[in-house]
């Protein structure tokens, strides 16, 4: 099938998405490319359906009639147990592609169109041939530290200092993977800079809270200790382990389970495999060719029957209304707080943009010499120069692009041209810094 690959973490943070797409090689456009281009899409597809950008998209895309599926990558705190704020997560999309059969509960009453596909990556993990496993006086211990995004983080110091401090007193050596996002400047002589799949290979058990990397070790056969005396409530590992892994509250479990490291990965060879069926997707099934094939059958089934111009519109008064592709949470809060009600405010918006649009449009006919800022506004962007700011800013030759930009928006004042133009200025001064 053919597809394009939207990157959105210039209009949110830097996530490495970049050095990862000129690794393997994949061509990334802007979200604002994406928007001002000639692209009909018979589906969009992302990660999470509840951040600021994504959200707002796809409720354009099906007040459209364009299909919309939201992958769950890996683990989730369905019902915001844990997470500060009410997300709603997975409740915006159209369609749903779930990890594992456990994943079906949060959704038994709340979303028609579900289906199970398994994880990727896990499937990857687990396909893999295994290590040769040897007992070892000093095992290696993979203390698995990923309090990001706001989530818990008041925890990460105690939590991490426990774990440190339990591997020690049992003779062990502390390995510490950090997630990209957390930032605790703890123990960093311990922290390593290798990748957490490379650590698992080197490691001989893992010390986990609510993360896949307990999927991920169970899928190396490497044992896990979930470790939770700071009371996470999402119950995805605490409600049935199913004799794969231990979970622990306290330091002094925590350092007897880590004596017993050997059991731990006996655990995880036996009755790992079927916890990751129940959880991931079964390893007789290839994960990778069921979410493929939900994606080109949902893209197949809904050709050319969005309304590709309505979808430009409602995208347009997205961002006149509410710069919501610039300024995330305009007045302090976020465009489309609940999925529920993002349709009907939508709609409010569009009736609103018509009204103004038609009076607008009887005040030139009727005054001609009246023709206002807000009519350019709205009329068609140049697409012929934003295709080569756009090109030049791929290349590097950010002054060049910026100028565009600045040039654009001056003419159109759209407020991706001032996000592009923001972006090319940031790029120039980082260019500056180094230099």
């Amino acid at each position: 099938m053919e597809f394009i690959t939207v990157d959105i973490s210039a209009e949110s943070r830097n996530s490495g998405v970049m050095d990862a797409a000129a690794k393997y090689n994949i061509e990334l456009i802007s979200l604002s490319e994406f928007f001002l281009g000639s692209y009909q899409p018979s589906v969009i597809v992302v990660f999470n359906d509840w951040d600021p950008i994504t959200r707002p998209v796809l409720v354009a895309a099906q007040s459209a009639g364009i299909k919309t599926i939201a992958i769950v990558e890996g683990i989730q705190d369905y019902y915001d147990c844990d997470v500060h704020w009410q997300r709603y997560a997975y409740k915006t999309a159209s369609l749903i592609l779930l990890p594992g059969e456990y994943d079906r509960k949060y959704f038994r009453a709340t979303y028609p169109e579900i289906q199970v596909v398994g994880v990727p990556r896990i499937h990857e993990l687990r396909v893999r041939s295994q290590r040769r496993w040897e007992f070892t006086n000093t095992p290696r211990v993979l203390i698995n530290c990923n309090f990001s995004y706001g989530v818990l983080e008041e925890h990460r110091d105690r939590w991490l200092t426990d774990s440190v401090n339990a591997v020690l007193s049992a003779g062990m050596t502390p390995v510490i993977s950090k997630h990209p996002g957390d930032k605790g400047k703890l123990f960093e002589e311990l922290t390593s800079k290798e990748s957490f799949y490379n650590l698992l290979e080197n490691c001989d058990v893992s010390v986990q809270r609510f993360a896949s990397g307990i999927l991920e070790a169970l899928a190396r056969q490497v044992g896990v200790i979930y470790y939770n005396p700071h009371g996470e409530k999402v119950d995805k590992f605490q409600e049935n382990p199913m004799g794969a892994y231990v979970v622990k509250k306290n330091t002094t479990e925590l350092e007897k389970e880590l004596l017993n490291w050997w059991r731990l990965h006996e655990m995880a060879r036996d009755f790992g495999p079927r916890f990751l069926d129940h959880h991931s997707g079964k390893a007789s099934q290839n994960s990778i060719l069921d979410c493929a094939r939900q994606l080109v059958e949902n893209a197949s089934n809904f050709k050319n029957k969005g309304n590709h111009s309505l979808f430009k519109k409602n995208i347009e008064i997205l961002d006149l209304k509410s710069a919501a592709f610039f300024d995330q949470k305009p007045s302090g809060h976020l465009l489309f707080p609940n999925p529920k009600s993002a349709e009907i405010e939508l709609n409010h918006m569009r009736d609103e943009f018509d009204n103004n649009k038609q009076g607008l449009l009887i005040r030139q006919a009727t005054h001609p010499a009246a023709t206002s800022s807000s009519i350019a506004h709205k009329s068609s962007p140049p697409s012929n120069s934003f295709a080569k700011a756009n090109r030049l800013y791929r290349e590097c030759h950010y002054a060049e692009a910026l100028k565009i930009y600045q040039d654009l928006y001056q003419v159109n004042q759209l407020s991706i041209y001032r996000m592009n133009a923001k972006m090319a200025e940031t790029k120039l001064k980082q260019i500056t810094s180094l230099r």
